[in-house]
């Protein structure tokens, strides 16, 4: 989890500072599944004036960071997790699933993608889903949320747009017949979870 010096406790609650906005980090946990996809894409660019293009895809050989967005109504709070690794050497065509304990943010309404190398990523979709358990106690079952759906589908270039912040967008979804909840898209990569 990343928090700065100037983190305060607030009694359940750790708020700091990032990136001119104040967010607080819950201190109660979460388990996110967190879906991404890298659309194939090929592209052509010349190394040089007089030189033959050069072919280039929409993945990373570099890491990706993720940090979730949500909204306290009890504090009354924007809270937010810390930055979780999506992946290292994300592949153009390609879809990923990882699935992260951190901070309970509450429904997730905006992603904030972070690519720190000079390696550009085109960056698709990206879905949430968040599991939180049902009772106080946490001994009640996993109660989750319906996926939440940022469709990114910009380049994160280092280092001038390195960083991109994506706002909740609609979801489809589908129910299998196990009674899980899974995005059309995306049926594949739950089978593999």
């Amino acid at each position: 989890m990343v928090m700065n010096a100037k983190a305060k406790d607030l009694g359940g609650l750790l708020r700091t500072s990032l990136n001119e906005d104040d967010c607080v980090i819950p201190k109660r946990l979460a388990e996110y599944i967190i879906q991404v996809q890298t659309p194939l894409k090929q592209f052509h660019v010349r190394s040089d004036s007089d030189g033959p293009s050069e072919p280039f895809d929409s993945g990373t050989d570099g890491p990706v960071y993720i940090q979730l967005h949500g909204y306290d109504k009890h504090y009354d709070y924007h809270t937010c997790s810390g930055w979780y690794l999506l992946k290292q050497h994300l592949k153009a065509g390609r879809h990923y699933a990882v699935s992260v304990l951190g901070p309970d943010v509450g429904p997730v309404k905006q992603i904030d993608l972070h690519n720190p190398t000079d390696d550009d990523w085109f960056a698709g979709t990206v879905l949430v889903k968040r599991f939180t358990p049902e009772g106080s106690d946490g001994k009640d079952p996993m109660h989750s949320d319906a996926w939440a759906e940022f469709k990114v589908n910009k380049w994160l270039v280092s280092p001038d747009h390195s960083e991109e912040s994506v706002v909740r967008t609609a979801t489809p979804h589908f129910v299998a017949s196990d009674g899980r909840e899974i995005a059309p898209s995306h049926k594949a990569l739950l089978k593999a979870l």
